[in-house]
């Protein structure tokens, strides 16, 4: 435990070790080693905005020091004291956040400059939305196919998803693109869908990447689409990446099942 970097709480584990793990992490050793924390609680344990979450919640960091060397958390509400969320002296290295099912505003709007990535895994677009502007040092976003919902009733185009764009959600500091799916498998008329959407809404980016393997497995058995992605974004100097970061285009078999380049 002396080393530990990260700790990551699924739901099933959250209510019965939050306070021990609180305990653990908020005290040295581990305050000084701790860079990652990511407690997943359900949507329905999280106390109000409005709730003084100080006398009814007794976890949290107490102050800054506790803090000091976090450089990713969630943005929910049911770990933070109302200081930790306004006080921008809290988590000073703080470069990532991940976005669950829930956010808290105060959070966002006292921390968000120091953001650059952003992970909306299992996240609604339009519960972010809405708070992108208190990011302007933003450059890489996570971003879940299967969760993406309306942005906003100014439609521009939308996925057949649930994704919509209006001219002023457009992000112009994004660079980088990470795309998951963690509710079984997307069409591949979503992936049609994204490479034409995204660079509309991030119309910086650079590089587009497919993180998850199974992915990567299902889209290399149509290596003509591929191609033609690869040619379509390549024409916008945009990358489409695998999750190593070679371009998805190296991985597609020809015709006798063989790796190209091989």
């Amino acid at each position: 435990m002396r080393n530990l970097k990260m700790l990551y709480l699924p739901l099933e584990t959250l209510p019965r070790f939050e306070g021990a793990m609180f305990e653990l992490i908020s005290t040295q050793p581990l305050s000084d080693t701790l860079i990652t924390y990511f407690p997943n609680p359900l949507a329905s344990e999280y106390s109000s905005y409005e709730e003084d979450i100080e006398s009814t919640n007794s976890y949290g960091f107490k102050d800054p020091t506790q803090a000091r060397h976090l450089r990713a958390i969630t943005a929910s509400d049911s770990w933070l004291r109302p200081r930790m969320a306004s006080d921008p002296a809290y988590f000073p290295k703080l470069t990532t956040m991940h976005v669950y099912s829930s956010i808290n505003p105060e959070l966002v709007k006292t921390h968000g400059y120091k953001i650059t990535t952003l992970d909306l895994e299992g996240c609604p677009w339009r519960m972010i939305a809405q708070y992108i502007h208190h990011m302007p040092n933003l450059a890489s976003i996570l971003i879940d196919l299967i969760h993406a919902q309306p942005v906003t009733t100014t439609v521009a185009f939308a996925l057949p998803n649930g994704f919509v764009l209006g001219s002023e959600f457009q992000i112009r500091t994004v660079r980088r693109v990470g795309l998951l799916v963690n509710a079984g498998q997307a069409p591949i008329s979503t992936y049609n869908s994204a490479f034409e959407f995204l660079p509309k809404l991030f119309p910086n980016v650079k590089i587009i990447r497919l993180l998850e393997r199974d992915i990567i497995d299902q889209l290399v058995r149509l290596p003509q689409r591929v191609k033609r992605w690869h040619s379509t974004l390549g024409e916008r100097n945009i990358r489409l990446e695998r999750e190593d970061g070679e371009l998805l285009i190296h991985d597609c078999r020809d015709s006798q099942g063989q790796r190209r380049g091989n």
